[in-house]
């Protein structure tokens, strides 16, 4: 949900942004079935009593198969801190936003989207059309990972990021 919320900074203002990430994100505004996929599964979590439950089962959806088990049970527990309420919220929020396609070209600060090359939730082809159509972005496949860069690959991340702040 982060590059959604920095895509729709950069429509609000653009000035203020010096370099910009966008990792694992979607530029698209949900489908007809992706809307009833988050509306279900609102209803699903408002209703559980065990969410640690509904979080496991996700883990699926996150990281890559082979993503050790220490990031699995760190993935949970912070699901499980947040809570199924900020689940629900944040369903809502990406079931509202529009088409944040528009606001690829005008793009002028340095860009580089990030994507694992296994994501399941926002797949390579969504971070290549994002590529394509911010100019002069930098596009970078990370292999053996899944939905969530930060917490499966860490130093390859936060060496792109290093890149990135280098770019003036």
């Amino acid at each position: 949900m982060g590059g959604m919320v920095a895509l729709e900074l950069m429509r609000l203002a653009p000035e203020r942004i010096t370099q910009l990430a966008l990792i694992d994100t979607n530029a698209l505004p949900d489908t007809l079935g992706r809307k009833m996929y988050r509306l279900l599964a609102n209803l699903v979590v408002g209703r559980t009593r065990n969410f640690r439950r509904q979080a496991e089962r996700s883990l699926a959806l996150l990281v890559h198969p082979n993503a050790p088990d220490d990031v699995r049970a760190e993935l949970v527990e912070m699901s499980v801190r947040v809570g199924a309420r900020a689940y629900v919220r944040q369903n809502r929020a990406v079931l509202a936003r529009g088409d944040l396609r528009e606001v690829l070209p005008g793009i002028r600060a340095p860009t580089s989207v990030i994507v694992g090359q296994d994501d399941r939730m926002t797949p390579v082809s969504l971070s290549r059309e994002i590529h394509r159509l911010t100019p002069g972005s930098t596009l970078h496949v990370i292999p053996g990972c899944g939905h969530l860069p930060p917490v499966e690959k860490p130093e390859a991340v936060a060496a792109l990021l290093s890149e990135l702040l280098q770019r003036s």
